[in-house]
């Protein structure tokens, strides 16, 4: 960090780690579809604050953790329909 920025500036995040981050958490989720798994749990297997979380799945996905596992778990259910 730059030595005059405040303490708490944001600190600059790699775009491949969050990447990382996304798709270790989305490996777990895939892996634990049938129960629930809260934010704080998740983002303690990954490393990163929920917010850390959060910003990194908006970034990388558009959408929150639980928007996506919401939308994995209806996909799962449209395929097996057809």
């Amino acid at each position: 960090m730059n030595a005059g920025a405040p303490a708490f500036a944001r600190r600059h995040v790699d775009p491949g780690s969050r990447r990382k981050a996304v798709a270790l958490a989305e490996a777990y989720l895939r892996a634990h579809m049938d129960v629930v798994v809260p934010v704080s749990l998740l983002s303690r297997i990954v490393g990163l604050r929920e917010r850390g979380l959060r910003d990194a799945f908006y970034q990388v996905r558009g959408m929150s953790p639980k928007r996506w596992i919401v939308s994995e778990r209806l996909q799962g259910v449209r395929d097996a329909l057809t």
